[in-house]
């Protein structure tokens, strides 16, 4: 399970024109997705951890942020 946060803040500089500045965390506690263990019994390695799995998000499964500015007039 992956704990993602975001947090935003939102400003007026004129009456018609706003700001909005976004910060968000993907797997913000950097949770490793183990694979199974090796279940060849005739392997060297049975029972060993030799894979991470991947989470289907963009390819990667580090922790990563992103930073937006959004401009509204």
């Amino acid at each position: 399970m992956n704990l993602d946060l975001s947090i935003y803040r939102s400003f007026r500089i004129t009456e018609t024109i706003k700001a909005q500045f976004r910060a968000e965390a993907f797997n913000a506690s950097n949770t490793p997705h183990f694979g199974n263990p090796r279940s060849d019994v005739s392997s060297t390695n049975l029972g060993v951890i030799t894979a991470v799995q991947n989470t289907g998000r963009e390819g990667i499964d580090e922790r990563f942020f992103r930073f937006g500015l959004r401009l509204s007039f």
